[in-house]
């Protein structure tokens, strides 16, 4: 059972109404999608030893920082001001303000907090100093946050492309440096190296290909399943290429991809 304090904030900062009112309401479909993993999939993600209205209170909060970030930045760019911290500071001064001190933060708040501040960089962390009980809620989250990231951008590529939200080059040219990172599921400066579309296009698929070599046969089950429209997420990922890029860029692509998907 939540505390009062954990579930009270919970129901003033719901993903929807929080996002929105920032004007940043694609943030909010993304966690809608995460929380959506942990439901349809609790087995795999959801260990014995958590609990899994917890769970789901860590997911659909784990993002929240953004609206700070935005806010104070006009950005979504954690080298200017880190969604993390901020994350668990709209925690902090949300329980202080409502009569409980920080000494006195209970469990779930503790968890939910360490989930704001280490989910995806718990490898950075000194994990001995870490409450215990909230590692299992870090990797959990830090897990469907990169999978979503992953799998998602085959829902929004198309329509970016076509609208020249990225102010990118629509000439068909990859760098071998995009091809390489992409070949190798490398994670990559996109602001550094994506020039055109063609290599905005790798970095996403470059995102797919790391969660594939990450995560194994947890990653090729899901890219195996129906997802934004299409068949499959694989399917997905092939009707984007061809409708995109260079009909032999694409097979290229694709190609590798299906290796990390199938194993052949």
């Amino acid at each position: 059972m939540l505390s009062h304090v954990c579930s009270t904030y919970h129901f003033a900062h719901r993903c929807t109404q929080l996002f929105q009112a920032s004007g940043i309401e694609w943030k909010a479909e993304h966690v809608q999608r995460v929380v959506k993993l942990f439901k349809d999939f609790p087995d795999l993600f959801i260990s014995p030893e958590m609990d899994p209205e917890l769970t789901l209170i860590c997911a659909e909060h784990h993002d929240d920082g953004r609206k700070f970030q935005y806010q104070r930045t006009g950005k979504l760019d954690d080298n200017h001001f880190s969604h993390q911290d901020a994350g668990a500071q709209m925690l902090d001064e949300f329980c202080i303000a409502h009569g409980t001190s920080f000494a006195n933060f209970p469990k779930d708040v503790l968890i939910l907090r360490n989930v704001m501040l280490y989910h995806g960089k718990l490898d950075y962390v000194d994990i001995g100093l870490l409450l215990p009980e909230s590692i299992s809620y870090i990797k959990a989250v830090t897990t469907v946050d990169e999978l979503e990231n992953g799998m998602s951008c085959i829902s929004y590529l198309k329509r970016e492309y076509d609208n020249d939200e990225k102010g990118l080059s629509y000439e068909h040219r990859i760098s071998p440096q995009v091809r390489k990172c992409y070949t190798k599921g490398e994670k990559f400066n996109k602001l550094k190296y994506c020039t055109t579309y063609d290599e905005y296009i790798l970095f996403a698929g470059m995102l797919a290909i790391n969660v594939l070599k990450q995560y194994g046969s947890v990653a090729q089950t899901l890219f195996k399943k129906p997802g934004f429209g299409y068949s499959s997420i694989s399917i997905g990922f092939y009707t984007v290429f061809h409708e995109l890029l260079l009909s032999e860029d694409a097979d290229w692509a694709y190609s590798i991809m299906h290796q990390y998907i199938y194993g052949n």
